[in-house]
């Protein structure tokens, strides 16, 4: 597996990525996830040519919004593979190098992506939407001596 920032050729694999993870219909368009790709940092994860994991950081003044973190249902609980561990690792890695704490938001009653978060050190945030809002401040990070670019 191999992860690396999306470029403009890969509008396409992230579409098709999208489509296998919400079951044939996709949330963004293939001209939308170019204009991710061209704004945000996009990591990309690959096992060959194919696109099986993705995930976007987007910096605003008061943090890092990570989202459209998806990870190809065949490969999500492939043995050894641990790819949203390894989006997430790399995400929070670039996050480091940008302004505030890093925050993302989740769907109540997505469980194993709040145990994913939490394990990473992000903690819910009071909200009055349908989502979770979780943030992640240096001293809550576990993983921190691991992320920190050298």
């Amino acid at each position: 597996m191999l992860i690396r920032r999306a470029n403009e050729d890969d509008g396409q694999a992230l579409f098709d990525l999208d489509s296998r993870c919400h079951g044939g219909r996709p949330v963004h368009k293939i001209g939308r996830w170019r204009h991710y790709i061209s704004g945000r940092d996009v990591l990309l994860a690959s096992q060959g040519q194919k696109a099986i994991g993705v995930i976007l950081i987007k910096e605003y003044e008061t943090g890092s919004h990570i989202s459209d973190f998806m990870v190809d249902p065949e490969f999500q609980n492939h043995p050894g593979f641990r790819v949203g561990t390894k989006l997430l690792e790399s995400a929070l890695a670039v996050a480091d190098t940008l302004t505030g704490n890093q925050y993302l938001w989740v769907k109540e009653g997505n469980d194993r992506a709040l145990h994913l978060y939490e394990k990473f050190g992000f903690a819910m945030c009071p909200t009055d939407r349908m989502s979770v809002m979780m943030d992640l401040a240096m001293e809550r990070r576990p993983f921190s001596h691991i992320l920190k670019p050298q």
